[in-house]
C-alpha cells in the first residue's frame, strides 16, 4: 500500500511539473534527473516487496537491512550485514543514498523548509493592473 502511495505522489509530482507552465519552465535537468532517480528508487523497492516478498520465497530485512540502516544513521556501519542481502535490495538502497545526495541541489530542498515567517509577514494588497472603469454618476438636478 506504502508502494501505491509513493507512486501516486510521484505521478502528481510529475503531473503538476507537465502541466503548469510556469513550473515547467522553471524545473531544472538536476530536477528531472532526481525525478528519474526517484523513479529508479520506487521501482527497485516495488520491485524487492512485490517480487521478492509477495511472489518469491519472502525475505525478512529486519535482522540485516533494517540493522544495517541503523548503524549507518548512528555512524557505526557494519557492511558485513548486507554482504548477503539480495541484489534488489542492495540496489535499493545503493540508489536511494545517490537520491539523498542529489536532494539539496534540486527545488525538492524546499520540504524542509517550513512557511513559518507567513505569520509575521503583513498582508499582501492584491489590485488589478487595468483600473476599473468609473461608475457613471447622474447629473445633479436642480429644482
Amino acid at each position: 500500500m506504502a508502494g501505491v502511495m509513493v507512486v501516486a505522489g510521484l505521478v502528481l509530482l510529475l503531473a503538476r511539473r507537465l502541466a503548469t507552465p510556469r513550473v515547467r519552465r522553471t524545473t531544472t535537468r538536476m530536477d528531472k534527473a532526481l525525478f528519474t532517480v526517484m523513479a529508479v528508487v520506487i521501482a527497485l523497492g516495488m520491485a524487492g516487496t512485490v517480487g521478492r516478498n509477495l511472489l518469491g520465497g519472502g525475505y525478512d530485512h529486519r535482522d540485516t537491512i533494517a540493522v544495517w540502516f541503523r548503524g549507518v544513521l548512528t555512524f557505526r556501519p557494519a557492511p558485513d550485514l548486507m554482504a548477503d542481502v539480495p541484489l534488489v535490495y542492495r540496489l535499493h538502497a545503493l540508489v536511494a543514498w545517490v537520491f539523498v545526495g542529489m536532494w539539496p541541489f534540486t527545488r525538492l530542498v524546499h520540504v524542509w523548509s517550513a512557511p513559518i515567517a507567513y505569520l509575521w509577514r503583513p498582508y499582501v494588497v492584491y489590485r488589478r493592473r487595468t483600473a476599473r472603469p468609473e461608475p457613471r454618476r447622474e447629473p445633479a438636478r436642480t429644482p
